[in-house]
């Protein structure tokens, strides 16, 4: 510890003169000092022996923790190695935690259905009933039969469909089907499609048709 105490303080706690505490200090050998130098602990315990007799204080210790006695302080290193004790118990604000986002649920699906949709979504459907009016093969396809079908229009329409591997072509003539009216038409191997029937996988390498009874008119609006 470093005590901070000016030649002037000592002499007017001791009740002396300034001068007498200088003049005891040329001779213990350290010259140079002034009413405003500090002293220094060899010193001050050199001017306690000197003047003790007309005082009470007869050690440092004494003088230094009477009330007249100035506060120690610290030395530097010491101020630093406080400083650095105060830093690490000092506690760091946590960072805030970013929100963690909560998976959206699974919207769970029917076994076997691929995707949900809404009413609106089958309702751009337009399922229709139609009657085979004559049905024949596709020239160079195994798998398809041209069906032409009286949908309850004046032109009538042609659908190709690949049930040719299930269905014979008299087989299906005027039977009642299921076709879906408002697909875009397309061109399957060289033939205009405009449509195409509903059917029913019935198995391990087995399709059924979707016959429609025959009292119901060709033309009528699948609900």
């Amino acid at each position: 510890m470093i005590v901070k105490y000016k030649v002037s303080d000592f002499a007017k706690d001791l009740n002396i003169s300034a001068k007498k505490v200088l003049d005891e200090l040329n001779a213990m050998g350290s010259t140079g000092k002034k009413n405003s130098s500090t002293l220094e602990e060899n010193e001050l315990n050199y001017l306690l022996e000197k003047f003790s007799k007309d005082n009470s204080v007869k050690s440092l210790d004494e003088f230094l923790n009477s009330a007249k006695a100035p506060k120690e302080e610290p030395k530097p290193a010491e101020k630093k190695a406080e400083k650095k004790a105060e830093k690490k118990t000092e506690k760091k604000p946590e960072a805030p935690k970013a929100e963690e986002k909560k998976p959206e649920p699974k919207e769970e699906k029917p076994e076997g259905v691929a995707s949900i949709i809404e009413i609106g979504d089958f309702q751009k459907v337009n399922l229709r009933v139609a009657q085979i009016k004559a049905c024949e093969p596709v020239p160079k396809a195994d798998k398809l039969l041209r069906l032409t079908l009286d949908d309850g229009t004046a032109e009538g329409r042609q659908v190709v469909s690949g049930i040719a591997p299930w269905y014979k072509p008299e087989d299906l003539i005027g039977k009642k089907i299921v076709i879906v009216a408002n697909l875009k038409p397309a061109k399957l191997r060289g033939v205009l499609s405009q449509g195409m029937i509903l059917a029913a996988d019935a198995g391990e390498n087995d399709v059924k048709v979707l016959f429609v009874d025959d009292s119901v008119p060709a033309g009528s609006k699948v609900r």
